[in-house]
């Protein structure tokens, strides 16, 4: 037998096998226990949503207000992210900054994005020390504790809403639609093509969905990781302008509405919605939504400051 020579480079010729995926739902059957030496019992329950948008409850856990002694721009925080070790990162596109927050809401430090292009429009988390950030040139991955930019990754049109998923970054481009980057090798396919003009400006990604906002039109979008469109919420009663988006452990969706200064949390076939924060709670142009599934957290930040944080029940 020969082997052949192809086989030996196997490692540079084929970049990977394929992505695995994981999602999880509530059981459909329910395994209940008889007296001692009696078989099991089965039987079918319905599916239920451990909380569903009617139960949801939001308590306040804290807010905050970053502070500069020189302070030249206007804040305009337009991205938030949680990291591993629960520090805060705020995009900042006034002043083209990423802020570090320590858990208890006092600024650690801040990284300049200036070289990066206009923004940073919205953050996202890689891994420990890693994160994403969309500018008007593209994709930069930055190094939190040694503060430098890693990577640029060029897109063909201003980067907006971007999110992480299992090694790759699924972003908005302007005039192009929803890409997916592959990290490793900077392969970019276009899941959602967009023709137009319009901003997309929050994005996320939860199991196997994708949720994404158009400022422009007023909709909440709903795609699969192939880019299929599944839904589309449009209710102007109730959602205007929408920029930020995140989802929890149960797939409910939170909206940021910045003109109407609230946010909206609809169920996962978006069929249910209410409004959950208003004004009242010190809301005033939300512009960025993070769930932290870690603490079950939801952090809220206003365009000009401050952020809240929210505990889900």
């Amino acid at each position: 037998m020969k082997i052949d020579t192809k086989l030996t480079n196997i490692e540079s010729i084929i970049e990977s096998f394929g992505t695995v995926t994981s999602e999880t739902e509530p059981t459909l059957v329910v395994l209940k226990s008889g007296k001692d030496k009696q078989a099991q019992i089965m039987s079918v329950v319905p599916r239920v949503d451990l909380i569903s948008v009617d139960e949801i409850k939001l308590s306040q856990i804290s807010h905050f207000t970053v502070k500069e002694k020189k302070r030249r721009q206007p804040y305009e925080i337009r991205g938030i992210t949680v990291l591993p070790d629960g520090r805060i990162i705020l995009a900042d596109s006034g002043r083209s900054r990423l802020f570090i927050v320590n858990d208890n809401g006092r600024l650690d430090n801040y990284i300049s994005c200036q070289s990066a292009g206009i923004g940073p429009f919205d953050v996202t988390c890689i891994k420990d020390n890693e994160v994403a950030i969309s500018t008007s040139r593209g994709i930069h991955i930055i190094h939190i504790d040694s503060r430098t930019i890693l990577k640029g990754i060029q897109t063909s049109g201003g980067c907006r809403g971007i999110t992480h998923n299992n090694g790759t970054l699924i972003c908005c481009v302007q005039s192009k639609g929803i890409q997916c980057i592959q990290i490793a090798n900077q392969t970019i396919t276009t899941l959602v093509e967009v023709h137009e003009s319009i901003d997309q400006l929050g994005i996320c990604v939860q199991r196997t969905k994708i949720y994404v906002t158009n400022f422009s039109y007023g909709f909440v979008d709903c795609y699969t990781l192939e880019g299929k469109h599944l839904w589309q919420f449009h209710n102007r009663s109730v959602l205007m302008n929408p920029t930020g988006i995140a989802v929890d452990n149960n797939s409910n969706i939170y909206v940021a509405c910045y003109c109407t200064n609230s946010v909206l949390v609809l169920s996962s076939d978006r069929k249910k919605f209410k409004k959950v924060l208003s004004s009242r709670n010190g809301l005033y142009q939300p512009r960025a939504l993070h769930f932290d599934e870690k603490n079950s957290t939801l952090l809220v930040a206003n365009i000009a400051q401050p952020t809240y944080m929210y505990h889900v029940s």
